[in-house]
């Protein structure tokens, strides 16, 4: 719903709110300046994590992966260490944009399931939207949700995190239905649906993406997204969800 608001929308941010230019530090700067700025940029991230930390709980705490599995079937039921996680992720990004030409995502993709199940079960004439009218998303439009990359992406997604949580024995929630919980994860994600819309991309087609492609706009997102978080976990009580420590000291 969210997705298929934001794109509705699309055309309204796009008119009404003042905007950048595009900005690559590969095109701009070349490959060694801009990939010196990265490695600074993700040494300050990381620096500020371990101030923040040290501020707020006097010490970092270890985070501890270990798996009662070994060999092969760690692979299959986890845990996997991070930095193992990482790479893997980073390698298919990197694939998906040489053979599919596009980065790795799948907002896009959810907004296609949507918005052709509104136009072909309830007549919306959602063509009509100028977000479809963009080059990339009507090309997507003409594909159909079965041969567009991102459609198909967000398929993989969700079958992988499903076979993975059954496989690890984790399948299901572990917070007791509530009404207030319900609402919470509703209007979460359907405000993740629209963010994803109206600032082109989800956490991996803006940020991940946008950031291995040396673009400023992954950046602008990931602070953006940062501050969003904290608003979100500052409201978790509010629906009656815990929050892991007192992150308001």
């Amino acid at each position: 719903l969210g997705c298929m608001q934001g794109a509705h929308h699309l055309d309204l941010w796009t008119a009404h709110v003042p905007d950048l230019a595009p900005f690559s530090l590969l095109s701009t700067l070349g490959l060694p300046v801009a990939l010196l700025i990265q490695v600074f940029l993700f040494a300050g991230v990381a620096l500020l994590s371990v101030v923040v930390e040290l501020r707020h709980h006097a010490e970092l705490e270890e985070i501890v992966f270990n798996s009662p599995y070994g060999g092969l079937r760690r692979v299959f039921r986890g845990k996997w260490p991070p930095m193992t996680g990482g790479m893997i992720l980073g390698l298919v990004t990197a694939l998906t944009l040489l053979l599919a030409g596009t980065p790795f995502g799948v907002g896009s993709g959810v907004t296609l399931w949507g918005c052709q199940l509104l136009h072909s079960q309830f007549g919306v004439d959602v063509t009509a939207w100028e977000y479809w009218h963009r080059s990339l998303y009507a090309t997507q439009w003409v594909k159909g949700w079965l041969h567009d990359t991102q459609s198909l992406q967000a398929i993989g997604v969700v079958l992988g995190a499903f076979l993975a949580s059954t496989l690890a024995g984790r399948f299901g929630g572990t917070t007791p239905f509530s009404l207030r919980a319900f609402i919470a994860v509703a209007l979460g994600g359907s405000l993740m649906g629209y963010g994803s819309r109206v600032s082109y991309g989800d956490n991996t087609e803006a940020a991940f993406a946008g950031i291995a492609s040396f673009s400023a706009h992954g950046w602008l997102w990931l602070c953006g997204c940062l501050i969003g978080c904290y608003i979100g976990v500052y409201a978790r009580p509010l629906f009656g969800l815990s929050v892991e420590g007192d992150f308001r000291d």
